[in-house]
């Protein structure tokens, strides 16, 4: 008989089982490993649905002047003085050219 297993998910950090007839079942379908994510995350990753916070809201934003307009703008990466940057319109109206 297999024994119960406690596991961290590496996504919510919480603390799951992984039960002996989930042992039973992953070794009946040929995995090799056991699960890294609790079944809410691994749903979740299923689904799409954001277990994590959406780490694009987490990044810094630098203002700077577009190079198009000269209008102030926000900017999710460090602008370097010699690469032009664009407002939203104006890299809009770039890209269609």
């Amino acid at each position: 008989m297999i024994a119960d297993l406690t596991l961290t998910c590496v996504a919510c950090g919480e603390e799951f089982v992984f039960s002996s007839d989930e042992q039973g079942f992953y070794q009946g379908q040929g995995f090799k490993s056991a699960p890294k994510r609790c079944r809410s995350c691994r749903r979740a990753r299923k689904t799409g649905e954001a277990a994590r916070p959406d780490r694009r809201r987490s990044r810094p934003n630098h203002q700077v002047n577009c190079s198009g307009c000269g209008a102030p703008t926000l900017v999710p990466f460090v602008p370097d003085p010699m690469r032009p940057a664009f407002c939203r319109g104006c890299y809009q109206q770039r890209k269609r050219r």
